[in-house]
């Protein structure tokens, strides 16, 4: 069995660390439930208001989110066209933790990295985007990338391509028994595919940095959620009773491919388990945050009840529930086609604006002077003022379906995530309150907006919730329950200290609480010098 010191990583895209504890406890997951007794584990703090899309940038580059600015994955605003659009890979210039383990000599092998692009030039291997929740470039699961480019041709023909066929998993909402079967089945064979091909490469070389993500935990958990849970208004126990809890399923075949790689490591190998944040009942107000902003600054919104889109809506109010229920799936994908976009456009012409942060977390964007290119208000007092009256306004709508404030905090975004790429995030982050509700958010009232309704349910039935997990073990490791847990910007720093490479540029520190580096940390950047020298 090999000696050598290595980092093994295993990332699990929105698996959520409650229902892994509950599930391991109860033996449903004995792999997990292994590693909780014989590791160091906790929770891992994210960026407060962007845990869904910053998450993982922060983790393998071990900058700040103010610093490396992505709130969406690869996406991002464009203030000279007020529109939604991807980063080019040389705008990412946050160097990535295997790109800086790899330039100080050490061999890594990377597999499906979320929200991210290809590393060219490694001292190693990388699969990217061969089957993630959503690919970096979008439309381009099924032209995944590698490095080196000949091994593409390697793992199509040993591993076929995505089950799920290229596609974001928003394109199949399942809602019948036999799609969500589908579905299910889908995920568990991508499961056991990335398995095999996380085996296959980890078997190729003697890697100092192995790192693999499965993302089958964040498309089952958007999308199985109001069948896990029977608090959820669309949940139907006649469903439920025909397929089971497809989330656990997929939990399970995730904990039986964890077992298959630990079981390769060696005793030597520190292993880390990482768990990007949770998921729970998908409770949001997003869709409805543009037509307030516009209420607020006392405009019109569209007239949702004309037209084609106004019938439909009108109809859909009048039918009884139990119908309502059996013709969700046609209503979704009527919808897609009539209803363009939650967003009232306009962007330049206003004082502020919605950009979609994600559905947990709202974004909201000031016209500012000398950073939009058509903006409105200026920098200092007119921007701070403007801030503090949109978040009293916010603060004051009510969900009228609980009767409780509709937002829990507004965050200001430049005082929470200071940096240098700050001005790529929204200037506001509204969190929304989920207290008192397993179902979407509706109906809304404040003495500035009205009342105002959007009558399509989101596609989505579960959503993020703010913390993820690590679970750590190795010859380094100090075993046992980490109460105060970890921030997720230390893991990159941490990564790096372990193998001795230096860790100048990274805001993140080690977690000396969990792994006993001893004279490794200290002389990380030393041996680093030596090496260049």
């Amino acid at each position: 069995m090999s000696q050598r010191k290595d980092v093994m990583v295993i990332g699990f895209d929105a698996m959520d660390p409650g229902l892994v504890r509950e599930w391991a406890a109860q033996g449903l997951l004995p792999n997990f439930k292994s590693l909780f007794e014989r590791s160091a584990w906790g929770l891992v703090k994210n960026p407060r208001g962007l845990e869904a899309g910053s998450a993982w940038p922060t983790f393998y580059n071990g900058v700040c989110l103010g610093a490396h600015g992505q709130l969406d994955g690869t996406r991002r605003f464009d203030p000279l066209s007020y529109e939604i659009v991807q980063y080019e890979p040389e705008d990412l210039t946050c160097e990535r933790i295997w790109a800086r383990l790899s330039r100080a000599g050490r061999k890594v092998c990377v597999i499906d990295a979320a929200y991210t692009y290809l590393t060219e030039g490694l001292n190693g291997v990388e699969v990217h985007d061969w089957g993630t929740h959503a690919a970096a470039e979008p439309g381009t699961l099924l032209q995944f990338k590698t490095w080196p480019p000949q091994l593409a041709d390697d793992i199509e023909a040993r591993f076929g391509l995505d089950p799920l066929g290229g596609d974001i998993c928003d394109k199949w909402q399942p809602r019948t028994t036999k799609d969500i079967k589908a579905f299910t089945a889908k995920l568990i064979e991508r499961v056991r595919k990335k398995r095999d091909m996380s085996s296959y490469l980890h078997g190729k070389d003697e890697w100092d940095f192995f790192m693999t993500t499965f993302s089958e935990a964040h498309c089952i958990g958007h999308h199985a959620w109001h069948i896990h849970d029977p608090e959820r208004p669309d949940h139907d126990p006649a469903i439920a009773a025909a397929v089971g809890d497809p989330i656990k399923d997929v939990y399970i075949e995730l904990d039986m491919a964890i077992g298959e790689l630990v079981a390769m490591a060696g005793e030597a190998t520190t292993l880390f388990v990482y768990c990007s944040h949770g998921m729970g009942p998908s409770i949001s107000g997003s869709r409805l945050l543009d037509r307030m902003l516009v209420k607020f600054e006392g405009g019109a919104t569209k007239d949702k009840d004309r037209g084609a889109a106004g019938v439909l809506r009108k109809g859909w109010r009048s039918l009884p529930p139990g119908i309502k229920r059996a013709m969700m799936p046609v209503q979704r994908k009527v919808w897609k086609s009539v209803v363009k976009s939650a967003f009232e456009g306009n962007r330049a012409g206003r004082a502020s604006f919605e950009i979609y942060a994600n559905d947990s977390t709202g974004g909201v964007r000031i016209n500012l002077v000398g950073r939009e290119a058509q903006g409105l208000v200026q920098p200092g007092r007119e921007y701070d003022e403007l801030c503090a009256q949109l978040t009293s306004d916010l603060l004051e709508v009510i969900n009228l379906d609980t009767g409780l404030p509709l937002v829990k905090e507004v965050i200001k975004t430049h005082d929470a995530h200071p940096g240098q790429n700050v001005d790529n995030l929204p200037d506001l982050l509204v969190s929304w309150n989920k207290a008192a509700t397993h179902g979407p958010i509706l109906r809304v009232s404040s003495p500035k907006i009205g009342e105002l309704v959007h009558d399509s349910h989101p596609p989505r039935t579960g959503d993020h919730l703010p913390d993820g997990m690590f679970v750590a073990a190795g010859p380094t490791v100090k075993p046992g329950h980490l109460n105060s847990g970890v921030d997720v910007i230390d893991m990159a720093p941490t990564f790096a200290a372990l193998l001795g490479v230096s860790r100048e540029g990274l805001d993140g520190h080690c977690v000396g609480s969990v792994f006993d580096l001893g004279e490794t940390a200290n002389s990380a950047r030393e041996e680093q010098q030596n090496r260049v020298g």
